[in-house]
């Protein structure tokens, strides 16, 4: 079920997940589809005391995945979520945290130089999309982002949401800060028919 994409637009991601849905929020259009698009809003880390920082390219208004059938413990990996440095000098990401979740923990996150490898998303681990979980350097300009994969995992008998989640950085000169990435994810429980799209 891997996609293998064309380069996306900055600021977004797409993948293959069969049955999906998105929802742009700040209005009510949605859209049912076999492709799920993630546009990232334009975002800045809290600014570290010295040194480069962590930011999201210019994108548009931020969007939710809705996956239906995800079993419990299944992986879920999105990639093609565009990060770059701001400044002089690397970053290192530290953390990808679940902002407020129920039921979804993030297992492993990593990153690529380059956009250019287009992965989207899949239900495979983080090895297995062609990242490596021990990639945290991120060095890019906004200009030539780097690639953000994150894997995602359905813990709870019911429903996994979250609203989003926090990037923590440091920077080489020993400042600090963090990024919010407002990427919305729903993973349906199989059973779940009340939940919206699910």
């Amino acid at each position: 079920m891997r996609s293998k994409l064309s380069r996306p637009r900055t600021g977004s991601a797409v993948g293959d997940f069969g049955e999906s849905s998105i929802r742009r929020l700040g209005d009510i259009s949605q859209v049912t589809t076999a492709v799920i698009t993630i546009a990232l809003l334009t975002a800045c880390g809290a600014s570290p005391s010295e040194g480069a920082r962590l930011a999201l390219p210019e994108g548009v208004a931020p969007f939710g995945a809705t996956i239906p059938n995800v079993p419990r413990g299944q992986p879920v990996t999105f990639g093609a979520l565009p990060v770059c440095s701001l400044g002089s000098g690397p970053v290192e990401v530290t953390e990808v945290a679940v902002r407020t979740a129920h039921g979804i923990r993030v297992n492993a996150y990593g990153l690529a130089w380059s956009m250019g490898g287009g992965f989207g998303s899949d239900f495979v681990d983080l090895e297995t999309a062609g990242f490596d979980d021990t990639a945290h350097v991120v060095e890019a300009p906004c200009e030539a982002p780097a690639e953000l994969a994150i894997e995602l995992e359905r813990t709870t008998a019911d429903t996994g949401t979250t609203d989003g989640f926090d990037i923590s950085y440091r920077t080489s000169a020993g400042g600090a800060g963090e990024v919010h990435l407002p990427f919305i994810v729903v993973l349906c429980a199989p059973e779940d028919s009340q939940t919206e799209d699910c």
